[in-house]
């Protein structure tokens, strides 16, 4: 993802610890920030608590970072990490949840709110990405269903092209096998093309 000069003084003064032009990178970023918690969260997780701790994450680590070039795939590990640390405690208050006698519905954890904002088509493919590894539901969601090119994906991930290739067409064929046991009318991901990627249900 390319950005114009200007917004890398933007980031490289919000870096140097300047709080305005931290807060205005801040909004700027706040709908891709919340699209990503949205996506990356599962459905046992609320995607405003993932959310707030990467706003947290941002204003205290914004100086660790190595360049205002790095800011776009660094914030996305740091939503990535955020989103997978929920779900870690997710699972744990799951399991205490089993041993004491009150087991937890599939998607507890999650407001009323976020369901009624989702559709059963949508809750599916969340249950889907909730059974597959960490690095494949990346490559998912920013490829099938932000719809970013491969040389996007590698960015953010910081990856060879080659490598984002081959955990395209694993996590394809792993959502596959685990729609089929969710729905078997659940649609799978498009074949994978050179550059860019058709959306996939959200």
């Amino acid at each position: 993802m390319a950005f114009p000069t200007d917004d890398h003084q933007l980031i490289r003064r919000a870096m140097d610890g300047d709080e305005q032009s931290l807060d205005q990178v801040l909004r700027h970023w706040t709908p891709q920030i919340v699209s990503w918690c949205r996506r990356l969260s599962g459905p046992r997780v609320d995607p405003d608590d993932v959310f707030q701790e990467v706003v947290e994450k941002v204003i205290t680590r914004m100086d660790t970072l190595r360049e205002p070039a790095a800011f776009p795939g660094w914030l996305f590990q740091v939503v990535r990490s955020q989103a997978n640390r929920q779900r870690r405690r997710a699972w744990v208050r799951k399991v205490t949840g089993w041993f004491e006698g009150q087991p937890e519905g599939p998607a507890k954890g999650a407001s009323p709110e976020r369901h009624a904002d989702l559709g059963e088509t949508s809750l599916q493919v969340m249950a889907v990405l909730d059974r597959i590894p960490d690095e494949q539901r990346d490559i998912l969601v920013l490829c099938f269903i932000e719809d970013r090119s491969q040389a996007e994906v590698a960015e953010l991930l910081g990856l060879p092209v080659g490598t984002v290739k081959s955990r395209i067409r694993l996590a394809r064929s792993h959502f596959i096998r685990e729609a089929k046991r969710v729905s078997p009318d659940l649609a799978a991901p498009p074949e994978p093309s050179d550059d860019a990627y058709g959306g996939l249900l959200w």
